[in-house]
């Protein structure tokens, strides 16, 4: 009996805790789960304020640039809406999904889709550039699996993950073998349109590793 009672007690102590954690700490919704900013306990114990852990890195940050500069220079700027800045995909119910760069074709995404809510259709490209959320119930491999499938069951033709830690790109369609390739190397986007985020860094005499070090 003492033992149903403290196990009962220390399962609603767990509800408190839980119920103590803010919606505005929540970067996305997986499954029905709730996936919180990299950083949040922080915020919890009032170390950091939510600004100083909503935004992403330079090194991200330059690298969204690049490849959103390199697709407005593209005839691609014809057919799709490049959307940035964690642009909001819901899927379904209990999935909603951001996106560091998310390519709507421009038939799709039409102006009756365009309003103060996330995006309910569905993209035709997404570029992911690292992890920007706390894994505590999940590896990183699983979460990255896990939101890739349902962006392509969702109807996504292709996912790029872009690791700076690792110097890799995933790249993910539907129905094939998802592929990891060296990030120094030209990727078709799409129409004969490659990047190349490796190049475009050493270029710039950028030090990944330093880089990486400070994300």
């Amino acid at each position: 009996m003492t033992t149903n009672v403290a196990l009962k007690a220390h399962t609603n102590q767990a509800k408190k805790q839980v119920k103590k954690i803010p919606d505005y700490l929540i970067r996305e919704t997986l499954d029905g789960q709730p996936l919180y900013y990299k950083g949040y306990r922080d915020v919890l114990r009032k170390h950091k304020t939510i600004e100083d852990i909503m935004p992403c890195s330079t090194l991200q940050a330059t690298i969204v640039y690049y490849i959103n500069r390199h697709i407005i220079k593209s005839p691609l700027d014809d057919v799709y809406y490049i959307h940035t800045s964690e642009s909001g995909l819901h899927l379904n119910h209990g999935n909603n999904l951001g996106g560091d760069i998310v390519l709507f074709d421009k038939n799709v995404l039409s102006p009756d889709h365009v309003n103060a809510k996330f995006a309910s259709v569905s993209p035709q490209i997404v570029f992911e550039i690292d992890i920007k959320i706390d894994l505590e119930n999940m590896t990183e491999y699983a979460y990255i699996h896990k939101k890739t499938q349902k962006l392509l069951d969702f109807g996504v033709k292709k996912v790029f993950w872009i690791t700076s830690s690792t110097k890799k790109i995933m790249l993910a369609v539907p129905n094939e073998d998802w592929r990891i390739i060296d990030w120094d190397k030209d990727i078709e986007i799409e129409d004969g349109v490659f990047f190349n985020v490796g190049k475009y860094l050493e270029e710039r005499g950028i030090d990944v590793s330093v880089a990486d070090s400070n994300a």
